[in-house]
């Protein structure tokens, strides 16, 4: 059965690269969306049976969970391959080029993630979706300018927001966030709520304890669990090793 952990026409493989010795990076276009894909164990072309797929935060560099996405597929004992898809615009490729000022709105992020679900989620596969928050940029370049415990991956993948298109969509992506994310689907989480589990910083700025607290009174009996390891939102700076463990705990139980 698939399952879904909370932290939210065109098809063709455009490039490869191997990142480290077991992750590598994909190059491709998503319904005419530059896209990046990271995947650990099988590939977008060798159709995985498990598959545990990383949807990111914003912004979207499917770069700063590399750690993350090596403690989960170890974790697994290497039985499920492990995925993540960046945001639509936020990565770069000299063969993919962002026309100007293009740039892609919350909704249009989330058409984009359907599109790539349904042009390369292999057919009868066992998914398992980790998504992880929607806003992120302020705690990831504050890290990796003072904090010096940062992982290199995320130092690697802020580098590649340096370029003004890039910095663009993920502002214009903030700005729609904060514009359209106002209030919990409860309808939605109460109908699958025995598939879904949610995992709350104690010390979040964007998703205080007091959203966990008002969920589990409009949804009953929901999974919604909160941190008391002291996780910052921006795990994926200094904690991928220890969220992926917990998540693997999570989907073995």
């Amino acid at each position: 059965m698939n399952s879904c952990y909370l932290l939210s026409g065109c098809r063709f493989l455009s490039n490869l690269t191997r990142m480290t010795s077991s992750v590598t990076r994909h190059s491709i276009s998503v319904r005419g969306c530059p896209t990046e894909v990271l995947t650990l164990g099988q590939t977008l072309s060798e159709n995985p049976s498990n598959l545990i797929l990383i949807i990111p935060g914003n912004p979207g560099v499917a770069s700063y969970y590399t750690n993350f996405m090596e403690t989960i597929y170890d974790g697994m004992g290497k039985t499920h391959s492990v995925w993540v898809v960046s945001h639509a615009g936020h990565c770069r490729f000299p063969h993919l080029s962002l026309l100007p000022g293009e740039t892609y709105s919350l909704k249009q992020q989330m058409d984009h993630k359907i599109a790539f679900l349904e042009d390369y989620l292999p057919q009868g596969a066992n998914i398992t979706l980790v998504g992880h928050s929607i806003e992120r940029l302020k705690e990831v370049v504050l890290s990796w300018y003072f904090g010096p415990e940062v992982s290199e991956c995320s130092v690697r993948a802020t580098k590649e927001l340096l370029h003004p298109q890039l910095v663009n969509n993920v502002l214009f992506m903030a700005y729609t966030e904060l514009m359209e994310v106002n209030e919990a689907d409860v309808d939605t989480i109460n109908k699958h709520k025995d598939r879904i589990t949610l995992y709350y910083g104690a010390t979040d700025g964007w998703v205080p304890t007091t959203y966990r607290d008002e969920l589990k009174q409009k949804v009953e009996g929901v999974s919604a669990h909160l941190c008391e390891k002291g996780y910052k939102h921006a795990f994926v700076l200094c904690h991928s090793q220890q969220v992926g463990e917990l998540l693997v705990q999570l989907i073995k139980s």
